[in-house]
């Protein structure tokens, strides 16, 4: 943010934008939206089909959440943003608000 500031006006090449990230916990994101249940129940399809050796095969769209259906997904992708193993910690966001069930 150092950067941004108009201390700095003339000393540095400007620049078009920026861009701003914060953490995000995506478990626990889609879990808000369709309860951690389903969450769990579509991750343990896509790691079935990746230990059957179709990990890059889209999972079925009815083991998708609602929002995800129009998008196709690998099992492999879709296990990454969805595992427990796979959660940054601490994931604040489970932690402070909970799942909408």
């Amino acid at each position: 943010m150092e950067y941004t500031s108009p201390a700095h006006k003339g000393d540095l090449t400007p620049v078009d934008g920026y861009i701003l990230q914060g953490p995000v916990c995506d478990r626990a994101a889609i879990a808000l939206e369709v309860g951690m249940d389903k969450l769990d129940k579509s991750v343990a399809t896509a790691k079935s089909m990746i230990d059957s050796g179709r990990g890059l095969e889209c999972v079925p769209r009815d083991e998708l959440p609602g929002f995800m259906q129009g998008s196709p997904i690998s099992a492999t992708r879709w296990y990454a943003l969805g595992a427990s193993e796979y959660v940054f910690p601490p994931c604040y966001v489970l932690h402070c608000v909970g799942s909408h069930d």
